[in-house]
């Protein structure tokens, strides 16, 4: 009980105007986030009370691959860090669109953590380029939670728009059980937990591209714990820190291609892009 009551404390004590309530979406789903008065906020749709008369801040920030709109609730000629005071209830939602020319955007794509006997390829996860700019990985680093294990990724290695990579523990055994796949590096040096850990991909100034912190129980898909499948992301473009934008794959999964489990976004890249999505 103690929250209403500080907040009437609070009302009385500074002669503050009446509550109001501000709800928060983004849309589409899993292409950005939003902040209020430093707040971020981790799922949608969002409610929180506020004092009215009183300005907040409200900051719109793009998941990567994708660039903020504009604003539906509030003035929407307002920046991606908007100040609002509160006249009453307001419904306000950060609109972003995929953006192709978004740079460096690799993702974590595909993860196989344990796979079952008499079909273990060993441990390897797929990285994704889905915009259309070429990545070079020169200097970039791959590592799970302890920072003594480190792939380093071979100078001059190269992604195009579009295109896959996969990072193997054991490259024999991948080649033994996927030899039609060519676009694989290793071998990495260490296995990935079998209870879930984090990923890291750094780039070759130390900082984060992209991180997945998997689990093995629901949420999160249990079929790809020694069931055969492995984890797919539905799309590259969603935000694959949530277990809801992960599915369960096809038995052995398909490591340096599109996932067999993927899903269209919205948003509209140009054609070349589309194609890429429908391929």
């Amino acid at each position: 009980r103690r929250v209403p009551s500080v907040r009437s404390h609070l009302l009385t004590t500074f002669h503050l105007g009446n509550y109001a309530q501000v709800r928060l979406a983004v849309s589409p789903p899993g292409s950005g986030a939003v902040e209020i008065q430093g707040l971020a906020i981790p799922s949608y749709p969002w409610a929180g009370t506020y004092f009215r008369d009183i300005p907040i801040e409200i900051t719109a920030r793009p998941h990567p691959g994708y660039r903020f709109t504009g604003w539906n609730g509030i003035a929407p000629e307002q920046p991606a860090a908007a100040s609002v005071v509160l006249s009453g209830n307001i419904d306000v939602t950060a609109n972003f669109e995929l953006d192709c020319g978004a740079g460096s955007r690799v993702v974590i794509n595909e993860v196989n953590y344990n796979a079952p006997d008499g079909a273990d390829p060993g441990d390897w996860v797929e990285l994704c380029n889905p915009v259309l700019t070429p990545v070079d990985l020169s200097g970039w680093t791959f590592r799970d939670e302890s920072d003594e294990h480190v792939f380093s990724i071979p100078d001059g290695t190269r992604m195009d728009g579009g295109s896959y990579l996969v990072l193997c523990s054991n490259t024999k055994a991948f080649a033994d059980l996927f030899p039609e796949v060519e676009n694989h590096l290793g071998d990495l040096g260490y296995c990935l937990a079998g209870g879930g850990e984090w990923l890291r991909l750094l780039d070759g100034s130390g900082d984060i591209v992209d991180s997945l912190a998997y689990g093995v129980a629901s949420p999160w898909p249990e079929e790809a714990d020694g069931s055969g499948s492995t984890l797919a992301l539905k799309n590259p473009f969603l935000d694959n820190a949530h277990a809801r934008s992960w599915s369960a794959s096809a038995s052995g999964g398909t490591p340096g291609s599109k996932n067999d489990v993927f899903e269209e976004v919205e948003g509209d890249c140009g054609s070349a892009w589309m194609r890429f999505l429908r391929g």
